[in-house]
């Protein structure tokens, strides 16, 4: 029940928490003083907030759109993305989806551009700007009750230690993308439970992700920026100078105020935007969870360019003039698929008239005689694939359920401990009870899979 700074949505209503004072559609409230609500909105450090200042006009919004479409992208419509994020950010308490983004790209790139001359300026107070070696544990608390944005800057997995840190980091990011009821419950040095429920919005930056899992590639839209070797050098001084001039000119913490102003006024428009967005997304991606992610984001730019909630053609409309490809199922490799591929492309060392390496899937091709080796037989496939509890049968792959060299290869992995219960998720896939693999002299469950899914 305990609230903390930020936007929320309140039985109905629009409640701005801005530390020591709420903003309803009522007026301003002091914190101190009593508030019909259910929740707790906790007394903290003052937030300044939109308060007093002109929302964005349509056509001053349409010029912020407009900067953020002239970064260099690989992907054109990661402009729409970023600004999408930038409008529900400050909000992100009031939103039942919260998405996030990564920002990747080389050195001299931009990102630092993007994050310090517009993004923090147009979220002003209301973002937690962190960068570097900063823990889960360091944001878990920073955090506390808040609903406020996260910019991680510097976010890079380049040594283990580093992906540990990261992977905490994503699982609090991943916690956070949801409304529900659930709390995240951490034990301290006291012996008292802490309990958190995280509401913020993450934007990472990096020169390359340290997204590994399904669930965290399908809750962050990738930004990439184009190398900028890709261009003259006089033609890129000329078109950074020209986007240098406009951002010190169209992008201000004053801009960021009324973008603020405008966003927070419509919440309620936002909330039926997102859900108009949400299943036009979802039909066009052929994917619920894209449908989500990309749907909630480009709600947020909507609202940039209209005070309406959107009809299903205009959300139509708003997706099909960008290219998608690059962000569609299609390009999400799900976790049985990564799964599979990581089997079938570890190599092992074949023994026959010479000594080998050869990867699982050579050896299934050559076990199902759909493929011929001249130093390898079918045989001799067939009995290194049951030593590592594989077999190619009858237009099948069937992979122990049990089998320590299986294990082996998964060390370290996210299906280390239940690759039969993910690999059962392929298309035809199905649980093949006892099955003998040579080579072992043993018998065990197994998952047959179809070969034309491996």
């Amino acid at each position: 029940r305990i609230r903390g700074r930020g936007a929320w949505w309140d039985e109905g209503r629009t409640v701005l928490h801005l530390g020591d004072r709420l903003i309803t559609p009522e007026g301003e409230h002091p914190i101190t003083k009593p508030f019909r609500s259910r929740h707790i909105y906790q007394r903290l450090k003052r937030l300044e907030g939109p308060c007093g200042v002109e929302p964005l006009t349509v056509q001053e919004a349409g010029v912020i759109v407009g900067i953020a479409n002239r970064f260099r992208w690989e992907v054109p419509a990661s402009g729409t993305l970023l600004v999408g994020w930038v409008v529900l950010a400050p909000i992100c308490g009031a939103l039942g989806w919260r998405p996030h983004l990564w920002l990747t790209g080389g050195a001299g790139s931009g990102k630092s551009a993007i994050l310090d001359r517009f993004v923090t300026p147009l979220l002003g107070d209301f973002a937690l700007l962190v960068s570097g070696s900063t823990t889960e544990a360091g944001l878990r608390q920073s955090i506390g009750s808040d609903a406020m944005p996260v910019v991680f800057d510097e976010a890079e997995s380049n040594e283990r230690p580093d992906q540990q840190r990261m992977q905490a980091v994503l699982s609090l990011a991943r916690v956070a993308s949801s409304e529900s009821r659930a709390q995240t419950i951490k034990g301290s040095a006291e012996g008292d439970a802490q309990r958190y429920t995280i509401r913020s919005m993450f934007l990472m930056s990096s020169i390359a992700t340290a997204l590994k899992q399904g669930a965290d590639k399908s809750r962050f839209a990738q930004l990439t920026l184009r190398n900028p070797n890709e261009f003259a050098k006089q033609a890129r001084l000329d078109h950074w100078e020209a986007l240098d001039r406009d951002l010190d000119r169209y992008v201000t913490d004053q801009v960021g105020q009324r973008l603020q102003a405008r966003t927070i006024s419509l919440i309620p428009v936002i909330r039926q935007s997102v859900r108009v967005f949400t299943r036009a997304a979802a039909e066009a991606f052929d994917s619920q969870r894209l449908g989500d992610q990309y749907g909630t984001l480009l709600a947020g730019a909507w609202s940039l360019q209209s005070r309406e909630v959107p009809t299903r053609d205009q959300a139509f409309a708003l997706i099909d003039q960008n290219e998608w490809e690059s962000y569609s199922q299609t390009t999400e490799v799900p976790d049985e698929k990564r799964c599979l591929q990581r089997i079938l492309q570890q190599q092992i060392r074949v023994e026959a008239d010479k000594v080998v390496t050869r990867t699982i899937g050579e050896l299934v091709d050559i076990a199902a005689h759909h493929a011929a080796d001249a130093d390898i037989t079918s045989t001799i496939a067939q009995a290194v694939l049951g030593r590592n509890g594989i077999k190619a049968d009858d237009g099948y792959v069937f992979i122990s359920n049990t089998a320590e060299a299986i294990a082996t290869m998964l060390r370290d992995t996210a299906w280390a401990n239940c690759w039969s219960t993910v690999l059962a998720r392929l298309p035809g896939a199905a649980k093949a009870g006892t099955v003998y693999f040579r080579g072992t002299g043993l018998s065990g469950r197994a998952v047959k899979i179809p070969i034309q899914s491996a």
